[in-house]
């Protein structure tokens, strides 16, 4: 199963997805934007990305974000030092757990 949100009340054609079988092969990685980076869960299988997160450059520094799926105002930050703190303090919520086959991965 790839890319299934936990507790989503719609199924995987609606996300553009399909099973893959019970060996799921997953990657997250930073990918650069024009004024930024985006957290990226993809599923090597299949090819199918999810952004799980980010992080943008503004005037008063970087802004961050970790996707989640109910309203967590926590899981974003504005006006961060550096571009690698920002980083961090998206990883730090594992944003790529929150689907199936996430659970365990590192950034690369």
């Amino acid at each position: 199963m790839a890319l299934v949100k936990y507790g989503a009340s719609f199924g995987p054609k609606q996300l553009g997805i399909r099973n893959v079988g019970s060996e799921v092969s997953m990657k997250v990685f930073w990918r650069e934007r024009k004024r930024g980076e985006r957290l990226i869960l993809q599923d090597e299988d299949n090819g199918h990305e999810e952004e799980v997160g980010g992080v943008r450059e503004t005037k008063s520094g970087f802004d961050a974000f970790a996707k989640t799926f109910s309203y967590e105002p926590g899981r974003a930050m504005k006006g961060i030092a550096t571009m690698e703190e920002a980083k961090e303090f998206v990883e730090s919520f594992q944003p790529w757990e929150l689907f199936q086959g996430g659970h365990g991965l590192s950034v690369t």
